[in-house]
């Protein structure tokens, strides 16, 4: 006998859109929602392949492995890619993101990953998301490991998150 997890019917495009309908709202937002069935590399391609084009100017932040990927898919996207690299046990900064968009202000499209499951590395996220913004550049975030451990505290036993 299989386990009857196992054996559920493929979700209907109706379902999905039910389902982006549902977390469009609890995001409070009208812009659209897209969820992917598939392994956490399809969407975040998808977004790179869907931003990235010939012509494009990015700036890779590269913090591990994942962010080495990123860049690969924006060269085949036909993209100009400035990749900034810092030792995989450090976080980048966002005053080494705004000197690279200095650098570069043809830059239109920035790819980070916010927390590298390979090497444990957290990004500061919120203020390279400033510089990003100021800039006037897509801000592509790879936010499937992240985490916010200072946000979680322990309580009888088990982890309440904010």
């Amino acid at each position: 006998m299989t386990h009857p997890l196992l054996d559920l019917a493929p979700l209907t495009a109706a379902h999905f859109a039910a389902i982006e309908r549902r977390v469009a709202s609890l995001l409070s937002t009208e812009q659209d929602v897209v969820i992917m069935q598939g392994e956490a590399l399809l969407p975040l391609e998808g977004c790179i392949r869907g931003g990235a084009r010939p012509g494009s100017a990015a700036l890779n932040v590269v913090t591990g492995p994942y962010g080495q990927t990123f860049g690969n898919w924006l060269r085949d996207c036909g993209a100009a890619v400035f990749d900034l690299a810092v030792p995989f046990h450090t976080a980048v900064t966002a005053e080494q993101i705004g000197q690279a968009l200095d650098e570069h202000p043809e830059i239109d499209f920035v790819s980070l990953v916010h927390a590298e499951a390979a090497t444990g590395n957290t990004n500061p996220v919120a203020e390279i998301g400033e510089v990003v913004r100021a800039h006037g550049a897509l801000f592509m975030l790879d936010a499937v490991a992240r985490w916010a451990p200072s946000r979680c505290c322990p309580t009888r036993g088990a982890w309440t998150c904010a």
